[in-house]
């Protein structure tokens, strides 16, 4: 059986897909670091004994205008797989949606399954949290999870280590030791507030940005992260205006030393409100702001305060 789970979290994803050899062995590829020569040599080969075969692939790119599958290759992949014996299991780890392509419906007829896996929802995510805590003999309510769900977000991984790390705390769970374990990076937080202002939520966003300058950030670094995040969003949307998938996107905007995932993409064109036009003046009032803090030393906290009120105009 050859199937390719898919969906916009990369690390629930993986997850569902290693679930489906429940508990059997099975070998693991890298396709970033194995190659393509390896994956035929290993799916083209099997065993004298007639042992079943196991293979999880993943770090596969195989749909985006970018993909590692010439189509010459194509043709030797799509040849290997239609002769791929039933009783073995090859699976495929997608990072994102996938485009229903000429290659796609070549790989249907060939008789190869897709299995979209769907990103959790809240709720799910507190049953999450209550098991992992069950698990650990510790005592939670709803409250707790909310203050834990609002510092770590919706993705799986980050969820899961979080979790795993609160729940070792060998003493009570409270909200001070949430607050005190829970990793949230300064760009986490400020990329929350940029959303919450790209979503026009002028009141939460000035709330959110007097509590990072109440935790001790310094406003003119809340500044140059702000101009960053907001630079990022706005390539998001400029190249979705432009009819750039969401694949395509986050391909365009990956670098070796960081891969941005197709769910990020997603979740920022959801939430965005703004047009690339918009943002790019809040981008140009923001390079106003940082010159007239370092130039003609104005107050930060009062300056950033007012661009947050004023950012839907």
């Amino acid at each position: 059986m050859v199937c390719f789970y898919f969906g916009e979290d990369y690390g629930l994803t993986y997850k569902r897909s290693s679930d489906f050899f429940d508990g059997k062995e099975y070998k693991k590829i890298d396709l970033l670091k194995d190659g393509l020569g390896f994956l035929f040599d290993e799916i083209s080969s099997f065993s004298l004994f007639d042992e079943k075969k196991n293979v999880l692939v993943f770090n596969c790119d195989f749909f985006s205008k970018k993909s590692i599958l010439t189509d010459e290759k194509k043709e030797v992949f799509l040849s290997l797989i239609s002769d791929y014996p039933e009783e073995n299991s090859l699976i495929f780890v997608i990072d994102g949606k996938i485009s229903k392509s000429s290659f796609y419906n070549e790989l249907k007829k060939a008789g190869v399954l897709f299995k979209e896996v769907n990103s959790f929802t809240e709720e799910e995510y507190y049953l999450l949290f209550s098991k992992i805590a069950k698990d650990r003999n510790k005592d939670i309510d709803r409250e707790l999870f909310d203050i834990f769900y609002k510092s770590v977000g919706n993705d799986y991984l980050k969820f899961t280590n979080e979790a795993e790390k609160l729940f070792s705390y060998p003493d009570k769970i409270d909200k001070a030791v949430i607050l005190s374990l829970v990793s949230v990076t300064i760009e986490d937080n400020v990329f929350d507030l940029c959303n919450l202002i790209v979503k026009k939520r002028k009141k939460e966003a000035l709330k959110r940005f007097r509590e990072l300058r109440y935790l001790g950030y310094d406003a003119l670094s809340l500044l140059l992260i702000i101009l960053s995040q907001l630079r990022f969003i706005y390539l998001v949307k400029y190249l979705a205006e432009k009819r750039f998938s969401k694949d395509e996107i986050a391909s365009e905007l990956s670098s070796e030393s960081k891969k941005i995932s197709s769910g990020r993409i997603y979740y920022i064109l959801k939430d965005c409100l703004l047009s690339s036009f918009e943002i790019s003046s809040l981008l140009l009032k923001l390079g106003k702001i940082e010159e007239d803090i370092k130039v003609s030393a104005d107050n930060p906290d009062f300056l950033l305060e007012m661009f947050i009120l004023n950012s839907d105009k």
